[in-house]
């Protein structure tokens, strides 16, 4: 299998060097929101949609983007060249972050940053696939 190359956080890495905190509220309470992009031929399918539907995600958990649309947009660019993906996924996940310790209150977005993690899904056929060509009901 292909060592992929991961974004954690502002930093491109292996994936076995991808770490986050155990205290990321993502993983405790659900606290973040989940997108995924398709790959067809090398390029990314509707990313304005997606960016669009990520921004109103986080506008509903009152959460504060911590990375504009060209930004992210070079993130995809980026992963979808270092792994190679002609066909496949990338998936994001945005989190309130990491506080020092698990609590129910928000943690003050000043000085605890979001939690950003975009990895690739390599997925040959992906097009070709049944539900893709038909949908899901």
């Amino acid at each position: 299998m292909h060592m992929r190359t991961v974004y954690v956080n502002g930093d491109y890495l292996p994936e076995t060097e991808a770490k986050v905190s155990i205290f990321v509220r993502g993983f405790l309470m659900a606290d973040g929101v989940y997108e995924v992009t398709s790959v067809l031929d090398g390029k990314l399918i509707d990313f304005d949609g997606h960016a669009v539907r990520l921004q109103r995600s986080l506008d509903e958990l009152d959460m504060k983007n911590p990375i504009t649309k060209d930004d992210l947009l070079e993130v995809h660019r980026e992963l979808v060249r270092l792994n190679g993906i002609e066909e496949g996924m990338i998936y994001l996940q945005i989190t309130r972050g990491a506080p020092d310790d698990r609590d129910f209150a928000f943690p003050d977005p000043e000085t605890v940053p979001c939690t950003v993690v975009l990895f690739t899904q390599n997925k040959p056929g992906l097009a070709a696939n049944p539900v893709a060509q038909k949908g899901i009901k």
